[in-house]
């Protein structure tokens, strides 16, 4: 499940979502939606990993947890050399993750009748 494809990374409305996910879950900076990708995401919560890592990582364990990040992906990125390198495995990771889940909801969430529908 972890190294499942990124889904709608060059989605415009998907990547909103997953930068409100962010923000909201991660308390990440947003930016501008003509300047949002992917790249920039995985930047940004990057950031916010690194300092958890080096000033709470328990917090970032029971976050990781809830989010259901692998035992196995987790100890992979802490195999890393540097603090860095690091962070950025495990800001992949819970991208690829916020990413799926958007996905999941808008899948499996009922879609509004059609105007139309109300009509009949």
């Amino acid at each position: 499940m972890d190294n499942a494809p990124v889904p709608a990374e060059s989605d415009p409305a998907h990547l909103a979502e997953t930068q409100q996910a962010l923000v909201e879950h991660w308390r990440v900076r947003g930016t501008e939606s003509e300047t949002l990708n992917w790249e920039l995401l995985l930047e940004t919560l990057e950031e916010r990993i690194l300092d958890l890592l080096k000033n709470n990582p328990n917090k970032l364990l029971g976050t990781l947890y809830v989010l259901d990040i692998s035992e196995r992906t987790y100890n992979e990125a802490m195999r890393r050399d540097g603090m860095e390198a690091r962070a950025h495995a495990l800001a992949e990771a819970i991208l690829r993750r916020e990413s799926q889940k958007i996905e999941t909801r808008r899948r499996y969430t009922p879609r509004p009748p059609e105007i139309e529908d109300w009509i009949r």
